[in-house]
């Protein structure tokens, strides 16, 4: 009777309540990485390089720009060359675990800061997940076939979230592959302000 008693307990309040919770960290974990994958899918290696070059000789050159320091034009030409090209892409549909010894720092935090390594993959729902406007997602390379006009950014796979131990920072990184070849590793780097990540 007792056992009963505690079960309809469990049934009615505990989860409920652990059930709530796990959607709100679903929740959070979207809206991390939908900020997060804005900047961690962009344009990598010799692509980048090229429009960027094209894109930084026409600034520098035109007289609009004439006052303004290399900083500042190198600046506005990365800005151009993820905004101004259309794009494709294909993406993994697992997030992916970033191995303890996949390098000791990231962007000069140390390893430690992080809070937990997961083990194994998991799955989630790409429909989730808003990309730049300019950037198509593609089921298959194939169907770069269907976007002749756009740039092919490759393959890239998204980390799991990566939380430090005060949780209010959060790291994922992406791993951007073409033709076999690795082109690209960035992480991005997000914190917690006022109840909002950034």
């Amino acid at each position: 009777m007792k056992r009963c008693i505690i079960n309809k307990y469990l049934q009615a309040f505990v989860l409920p309540i652990l059930l709530l919770n796990s959607c709100k960290n679903k929740n959070s974990d979207y809206e991390i990485l939908n900020i997060a994958a804005k900047e961690g899918i962009s344009p990598n290696g010799y692509i980048f390089n090229k429009k960027y070059n094209e894109e930084f000789d026409t600034l520098s050159k035109s007289p609009k720009y004439s006052g303004y320091s290399k900083i500042a034009i190198n600046s506005m030409a990365v800005s151009n060359v993820n905004e101004n090209y259309n794009y494709t892409f294909t993406i993994s549909d697992t997030l992916f675990t970033v191995p303890y010894s996949y390098g000791y720092s990231l962007w000069g935090n140390s390893i430690d800061n992080i809070k937990q390594y997961y083990k194994g993959n998991e799955k989630y729902e790409k429909n989730k997940i808003n990309f730049r406007k300019n950037y198509t997602f593609l089921k298959s390379e194939k169907d770069t076939l269907k976007h002749p006009d756009k740039i092919y950014l490759g393959y890239f796979s998204m980390s799991r979230i990566m939380y430090s131990y005060g949780g209010v920072q959060a790291y994922i990184r992406f791993v951007n592959k073409k033709n076999g070849d690795t082109i690209g590793i960035t992480t991005v780097e997000l914190e917690k302000k006022d109840g909002k990540w950034k």
